[in-house]
């Protein structure tokens, strides 16, 4: 992942308008096949607010649904998560969650914590 890549897909977001996609500037930007955006926690509650398609969106719903993973960490301890290989990791943090991921055959999962305002 570069970051430029990173950079530049945020630049889009901050000018994004609403039913603007907010999950095509990381598709487009970043060597991924999925994307999955969520809002975690107060204030704005738990949920999915884009993901690129079903795959993506059924990963993200997993997190969301056991409350552990690797977007929970990366908000929790605002550094990226970096999951190169989902299928052979154990992580202590998500144990329910590595599982899970680990029956839908997702081979890597990058999480990076974004916030909103101060």
């Amino acid at each position: 992942m570069t970051g430029s890549g990173f950079v530049s897909a945020i630049a889009s977001l901050q000018r994004a308008g609403i039913g603007d996609d907010l999950c095509g500037p990381f598709l487009s930007a970043l060597p991924v096949t999925g994307v999955a955006i969520s809002t975690l926690g107060d204030p704005l509650g738990s949920e999915t607010v884009c993901a690129s398609d079903a795959a993506a969106a059924e990963l993200d719903e997993i997190q969301l649904d056991l409350g552990e993973g690797p977007c929970w960490e990366a908000m929790l301890t605002g550094v990226p998560v970096l999951e190169p290989n989902v299928q052979t990791a154990t992580s202590p943090h998500w144990p329910m969650a590595s599982r899970a991921l680990r029956e839908t055959g997702l081979g890597a999962v990058f999480a990076f914590p974004m916030r909103v305002g101060t």
